[in-house]
């Protein structure tokens, strides 16, 4: 952010009763616009980013967090960046800035400690209605975009992405979750995610740092989706265990933004050549059922594929344990 609107941010803060959203603004970034949201009811800031020269019609990546004192900045650098070195596929991006985050990035839980820190929590389902019923109207009315769309978020946004992903997958056609807070009302969404496993082709990139609870949480919905994961889904797990919860987005997004949009390098005459993986994204899979069930990937651990086949033998009826048995030997 410039020192310019740095200020522009400070004064307004010390002025708490002054709006400043009655019209249109320009970022220095991008557009800013304003929606007053029925479904929310409340008025909603919105940053819009185009990349300068392209005037076909673009995807558009979506992430809550998306206000100027935010990610947006970050994100909105990656991809302008990213665009201009021919690494990833033009797109749109369109920042939600937040009013109340632990309401409606996150499903309701039971937790006493996670109720006293957000009290109205449980907003997620209202937020997901907001984007598809209003927002993504708004943008397609304004912008030259494509039907493809995408969601990126960290931390609880990037639980609002896993949770998407698996209630509500038709919301976005890729989904990329850095660090997500899986361990939200006890890991309630994770352990029922086999519950949740809808056709399509959609694609997730899940990143992890250091803390132990996110790993846990986020094999054993990797092991979900090796078990349930209908045709057509595809995944990548990046863990970073060298990186924390506050210093991963960044070098995640990147990443992501590669894995789900990357293009293919171009030598100095021209010529297109693959672009070789990141050697520290551990594994991309996609799902393979085939008349005789599922396929496990071959470069799943052994003693997870075992514990997998000897659970479902012995528990045909509980999945979800299944699941969550099976996890262990990944952590290991």
């Amino acid at each position: 952010m410039s020192i310019r609107l740095a200020v522009v941010a400070a004064l307004v803060a010390c002025q708490p009763n002054v709006v400043m959203v009655t019209r249109e603004a320009k970022a220095e970034l991008g557009d800013t616009l304003t929606i007053d949201s029925k479904i929310l009811g409340e008025r909603r800031v919105i940053n819009v980013y185009v990349p300068a020269d392209h005037h076909e019609p673009l995807p558009v990546l979506y992430m809550p967090d998306g206000g100027m004192a935010e990610d947006f900045p970050h994100v909105v650098g990656s991809v302008d960046v990213s665009i201009k070195d021919l690494v990833i596929r033009p797109m749109i991006v369109v920042g939600i800035e937040n009013t109340e985050r632990r309401r409606d990035l996150v499903g309701p839980t039971t937790v006493a400690e996670e109720l006293k820190s957000a009290p109205h929590a449980g907003g997620a389902d209202k937020f997901r209605r907001f984007i598809r019923e209003e927002l993504k109207p708004l943008i397609a009315s304004r912008y030259h975009t494509t039907r493809e769309s995408a969601v990126i978020g960290e931390s609880l946004a990037g639980l609002f992405v896993v949770e998407t992903f698996l209630v509500d997958p038709m919301l976005f056609d890729a989904y990329i979750a850095v660090d997500p807070s899986v361990w939200w009302n006890q890991q309630a969404l994770v352990r029922d995610a086999n519950l949740h496993m809808t056709p399509g082709a959609k694609s997730l990139y899940v990143a992890t740092a250091d803390y132990p609870e996110t790993q846990e949480g986020v094999a054993t919905l990797m092991t979900a989706l090796r078990i349930n994961a209908p045709a057509g889904v595809t995944w990548t797990y990046d863990p970073m265990p060298d990186e924390h919860h506050n210093t991963i987005y960044s070098i995640a997004a990147v990443r992501g933004l590669r894995a789900l949009f990357g293009l293919n390098e171009r030598y100095d005459d021209g010529r297109l050549h693959p672009r070789q993986a990141a050697p520290r994204i551990a594994v991309v899979e996609r799902s393979d059922r085939g008349a005789e069930g599922r396929e496990f990937h071959d470069r799943w651990p052994r003693r997870a594929r075992a514990a997998v086949r000897r659970f479902r033998h012995r528990h045909p009826d509980d999945a979800g344990r299944t699941i969550r048995r099976a996890a262990r030997p990944l952590l290991e």
